[in-house]
């Protein structure tokens, strides 16, 4: 054919066939005849062939071919899937008829649900065939299998099946091979329809025809086509979700109108205030009622929980959040509250909240909704009352019950720490009868007023004055440090009294008998105290008017001078009325006790226990400081050595001894007495702190540096008391071998409330760390005093929070306990808050 072509045309003419080689299979060529010289009657000599093999070039463009219409049938898709109803079935829907359309084939999508899979789609272009496939069978649930339908959910790749003769090439336990028994097949495509990440879908492609089966092309083809399904259906099936929540919101936004309408129809008619706090995004709102009540505007009423907790009293809102995190931890349903909040007018009101809790499933509050009521007027009758019933009428000064309630508890505090002292001071005026008969009832009462403000001036702000009855008035006198200090008071009284008094027209002249009580252990009710003071008047009264007198067993007067504290001194030691006291320093990181510290106390059989404060000056002078400090070192060592031996969580703990610059100055045997006393109890020379007290005045005693040098070559670790206060600096310590600094009781007092202090105490810690000294917190009687040093990290606490002072033999049961308190004691840091030990 193309020679004869070649021959008609004249020129050379190029066709492609299929040529056998023998052995192999077929290959492509292009073949070019080309017609050779020809003849007088045009006919051609001969004819030249050219073979060219196009293998490459035919598999080529069949590629080429394979694109186009790959592209075609993508696009064509892609547009019937875009104009396609936005619903799952639609998509579905769409899929199954183009791709049947396009092959001429059985498509079937079925749908995952677990492990199983649902019918949603099929197609056949042939009506016959559509007619004679059971379509009950396809309806029927079928499961996932251990075929090849469970390997294109497990590897999410299609699989290809093709037989060389019609027959079912699916497996047997395949979940399709029921229904391809009446449905001759040739040719399977499985296809993975991912949705979300995750295969949910299943395309199946059946081809009967043996002539034109699948080729692995359609696979890359096919499993285009489902990822762009799976997109579509990706977005098919957020915008179902979308427009269902938005018809859900619907419902809400309509519903939550209503509730909003009936809500503000109530808080407008409500004189209480409502609130709603959204806790877990802290968004707070109030109703204009209850902005109403604290003068807010009412655009103010939205904001966050500050606009609440931030106006409460600064004494109240500790344990007001204490309270809610109660609330929250428990579970409660109902929650009230009492405390003060701010009003724009600057002044507080009292209010009382109410609230009930929304939680979450596993209990945690989600939200918080309640009113607030207003009840300072029912407050201020409550406190009105409350005052009438302990105050006296006529002078307003504490009653009698009030009295002896305070003094009740000035005796339980010396029990439990005898350093803590008091006094009683009653008070009566001398020839008031007489007076009152002679100027009336009216100006009487008026006299005793006047009186009564004139012990107010007198006394401090600790101290307690009150009116016992008629013309008696008692004064309690608390923490004072020096006998001394209560003798000044009372003399003060004296003259204050005297002074004269106008009254009317007239002016008179009054005086006062003052009886002395001093605080005690031995004092048990407070009847004793009172009795002893009333006593201890009428011998004042015996010695004239203006006088005052210490109630005492055997003295006229009170053997508190200087002269009597020498001559008790010595009878003292060897009667063994001196005694120590430990308190125990508490480290807070592991709740154990680092150390004590010893406090020398003297049980006067007529004063009480005094402390050193009183008669350190009295032994200096004496002489009897010597055999003070020999007996209180040898003391002091033998028991930590003691301690050490019978708890080993002891065995690194110190113990700290007090001494002045003034004792430093005049000690003339104190290297002797501590060396002594090391060395018989056998303590390493860490074990004993040196606690420099009163270290602002170590200048100005001219042999207290010398003493203190003295002292060094014992190698003794130094502390200074009372760091902090004026006088003191680190500077002023560097140059000494410190191993601990105790902050003044001035500075933690106000832990907890005073950021001043706060920032006083840090600054502290926060030196001493950079020069590797240790800092002690004493005084520490408060939890929220612990919960500010814990946030500060201070590391070494002491104070009656967990032990008062007590002597060693009553330190035996909580030594022997410590272990179990000591865990205690670290559970209740890690919850801002210690255990205090049994103070009695």
């Amino acid at each position: 054919m193309p020679m004869a072509e070649s021959s008609k045309n004249k020129r050379y003419v190029s066709c492609e066939l299929q040529i056998g080689e023998r052995g192999g299979p077929p290959t492509w060529h292009r073949v070019r005849v080309c017609p050779l010289a020809r003849d007088e009657s045009e006919a051609p000599n001969g004819f030249l062939l050219v073979f060219t093999e196009i293998r490459d070039e035919i598999e080529a463009r069949k590629r080429k071919d394979y694109v186009h219409r790959k592209l075609r049938l993508f696009a064509e898709i892609a547009t019937a899937l875009a104009r396609a109803p936005l619903r799952i079935e639609a998509v579905f829907s769409t899929l199954a008829t183009k791709l049947s359309a396009e092959w001429g084939d059985l498509c079937l999508i079925f749908q995952r649900v677990d492990e199983t899979l649902r019918l949603v789609a099929w197609e056949h272009p042939d009506p016959d065939m559509t007619e004679r496939i059971d379509t009950h069978l396809l309806r029927r649930p079928l499961t996932v299998g251990k075929g090849l339908t469970a390997r294109v959910f497990q590897t999410g790749r299609p699989v290809l099946i093709n037989s060389g003769s019609r027959g079912n090439p699916v497996e047997p336990d395949c979940p399709l091979g029921a229904f391809f028994v009446q449905f001759p097949v040739s040719s399977t495509l499985l296809a993975p329809i991912p949705i979300d990440g995750r295969i949910r879908a299943l395309l199946c492609l059946a081809r009967a025809s043996t002539d034109r089966p699948f080729s692995p092309r359609y696979k890359g083809l096919v499993q285009t086509i489902t990822n762009l399904a799976g997109m579509v259906l990706e977005k098919t099936h957020e915008f179902e979700e979308t427009r269902g929540e938005l018809v859900e919101r619907r419902r809400l936004i309509a519903q939550q109108r209503a509730i909003r309408e009936r809500f503000e129809l109530a808080a407008r008619g409500a004189a209480d205030g409502l609130w709603d706090w959204d806790v877990a995004g802290d968004r707070f709102h109030a109703s204009p009622r209850w902005c109403e009540n604290l003068g807010l505007y009412p655009r103010a009423c939205d904001g966050s929980s500050e606009l609440w907790l931030g106006r409460i009293h600064a004494e109240d809102r500790d344990w007001v959040e204490q309270t809610l995190g109660r609330f929250f931890d428990t579970r409660g349903e109902t929650l009230e509250i009492e405390h003060r909040i701010l009003h724009t007018d600057t002044k507080y009101r009292w209010v009382r909240v109410r609230a009930a809790a929304l939680r979450h499933a596993d209990g945690s509050v989600r939200r918080l909704a309640g009113s607030m009521t207003d009840i300072t007027a029912v407050r201020e009758s409550e406190q009105s009352l409350r005052f009438d019933a302990l105050h006296d009428d006529l002078t307003g000064l504490p009653n009698r019950s009030l009295v002896r309630d305070r003094l009740q508890m000035a005796i339980h505090r010396i029990a439990r720490n005898p350093s803590e002292g008091y006094a009683v001071l009653f008070v009566d005026l001398d020839g008031f009868k007489r007076i009152n008969d002679w100027a009336g009832h009216l100006l009487g009462d008026e006299l005793l007023r006047r009186v009564a403000e004139r012990l107010c001036d007198s006394i401090r702000t600790v101290d307690t004055v009150g009116r016992y009855g008629g013309d008696e008035f008692v004064v309690l006198v608390d923490h004072w440090n020096e006998l001394a200090d209560v003798l000044a008071l009372a003399q003060r009284i004296i003259r204050r009294i005297s002074e004269p008094i106008q009254l009317g027209d007239d002016t008179v002249g009054i005086s006062c008998s003052i009886g002395i009580a001093i605080g005690c252990p031995a004092y048990l009710s407070t009847a004793d105290v009172l009795a002893d003071a009333d006593a201890a008047m009428y011998q004042a009264k015996q010695k004239g008017p203006g006088s005052y007198h210490v109630y005492g067993r055997s003295a006229e007067r009170p053997p508190t001078s200087a002269e009597t504290m020498r001559e008790q001194l010595r009878p003292a030691i060897r009667e063994h009325q001196f005694l120590l006291h430990y308190q125990p320093v508490i480290n807070c990181i592991d709740g154990r006790i680092a150390g004590f510290e010893a406090l020398l106390r003297w049980r006067h059989p007529e004063l009480g226990m005094i402390t050193p404060r009183s008669f350190l000056e009295p032994a200096i002078d004496s002489g009897a400081l010597n055999a003070l400090e020999e007996w209180s070192f040898h003391d002091v060592c033998q028991q930590l050595a003691s301690w050490r031996r019978e708890h080993p969580a002891l065995e690194n703990a110190w113990v700290s001894v007090n001494l002045s610059p003034r004792q430093l100055a005049r000690s003339r045997t104190l290297t002797s007495a501590i060396e002594g006393a090391m060395r018989a109890a056998e303590l390493p020379a860490e074990s004993l702190v040196l606690e420099l007290t009163d270290f602002a005045t170590l200048g100005e005693e001219p042999d207290a540096l010398p003493g203190l040098n003295r002292l060094s070559r014992l190698e003794l670790p130094l502390c200074v008391d009372d760091f902090g206060l004026s006088g003191t600096s680190l500077s002023d310590v560097l140059h000494l071998p410190i191993f601990m600094l105790k902050i003044a009781r001035q500075l933690t007092d106000g832990l907890g409330f005073d950021e001043n202090a706060a920032d006083l105490v840090r600054s502290i810690l926060s030196l001493a760390e950079t020069t590797g000294i240790k800092v002690i917190a004493k005084m520490i009687d408060k939890p929220r005093q612990m919960r500010a040093l814990r946030e500060l990290d201070c590391t070494y606490v002491q104070g009656n929070l967990f032990c008062p002072p007590k002597p060693a033999l009553l330190l035996r049961n909580v030594l022997a306990d410590w272990p179990a308190r000591e865990l205690a004691t670290r559970a209740s840091i890690d919850q801002h808050e210690l255990p205090s030990v049994d103070h009695d």
